[in-house]
């Protein structure tokens, strides 16, 4: 083999490394990354995951058998092979083809007019999907959970929405967390359900997806820009009227501290009820609050 033979020669990667890679390893990682910097293709790649996840799928590797159904369904377009391998992993109690089966069945994915990362679904059953997503939900997954409780906050079923939620709320995904404190923010906030309806109940979930990235410093996972400022906004709202029942000054400071947050992290709508409110902001206040929209802290006023 001539220099010039030995400079085309694509990069080899390992079933280990490539399994390890799937498993967020670090250092398996790093090695696919110089792996794809050297020539690699994306297609090459996932014929390789094909070929180290397949006799491992055969042998009743339940997590072999996901990857399987994944690259079948991503890779292959192939939704028969795909449903083939994801029933295999769900029948030995894997969660994430549990998922992506409610996934495949669902009437989103099943649209033409919609396209979910290139997913292509298994045909609209709504009792295929409600049956996979419970599943994966009894199992304990959390993900699964959330899915479910926002399920039935569409039907308008708050109590089982709070049960399924509650129970996403022991996850220690920073994601799953804050999507779990808003959805119960959303059902506590609701005003036609009188039976739920509670504002200060909102507002604890609500300040809980303020305070996730101060809590969770070491998790990007944490860093959600979107649902922080919606999350101040709202609360913004909440602390403005109590301040219009109460007249009290310092709610009114919570209040625009709450728009102020919201304002720096993306929400324009928020300056006018800042400009509004007839709250003066010192030079002080706002460089403290535009530090705290930056990193995306929250330390209520008194």
């Amino acid at each position: 083999m001539g220099l010039f033979d030995f400079l085309k020669k694509k990069p080899t990667v390992s079933s280990e490394v490539i399994i390890a890679a799937d498993k967020e390893d670090e250092t398996a990682k790093r090695q696919l990354h110089i792996a794809f910097e050297q020539g690699l293709t994306s297609d090459e790649h996932n014929a390789l995951r094909k070929k180290a996840y397949y006799p491992l799928a055969v042998n009743g590797d339940a997590n072999a058998q996901y990857w399987m159904g994944f690259l079948c369904l991503y890779c292959d377009k192939n939704p028969k092979e795909a449903l083939y391998w994801y029933e295999k992993s769900a029948s030995q109690g894997d969660t994430e083809s549990m998922r992506a089966l409610a996934l495949g069945y669902s009437e989103y994915v099943n649209d033409p007019e919609n396209s979910y990362a290139g997913c292509i679904g298994f045909g609209f059953d709504a009792q295929k999907e409600r049956y996979w997503i419970t599943k994966a939900a009894e199992s304990g997954d959390y993900k699964a959970q959330v899915d479910l409780a926002l399920d039935y906050k569409i039907e308008n079923n708050s109590e089982m929405a709070i049960r399924w939620y509650s129970k996403a709320l022991q996850s220690t995904d920073c994601k799953v967390l804050v999507q779990a404190y808003k959805g119960m923010a959303d059902i506590y906030g609701c005003m036609l359900d009188k039976n739920y309806y509670n504002p200060e109940k909102q507002k604890e979930y609500l300040i809980r997806i303020l305070e996730m990235k101060q809590n969770n410093v070491n998790d990007i996972g944490a860093y959600d820009e979107i649902a922080y400022s919606s999350a101040a906004f709202s609360l913004a709202s909440l602390f403005f009227n109590e301040y219009k029942r109460t007249n009290d000054f310092s709610i009114l400071r919570k209040s625009v501290y709450c728009f102020s947050l919201s304002y720096i992290s993306g929400n324009e709508f928020s300056k006018e009820y800042i400009t509004n409110s007839g709250y003066k902001i010192s030079d002080i206040e706002w460089q403290t609050w535009v530090k705290h929209a930056k990193t995306l802290s929250f330390y209520l006023p008194n």
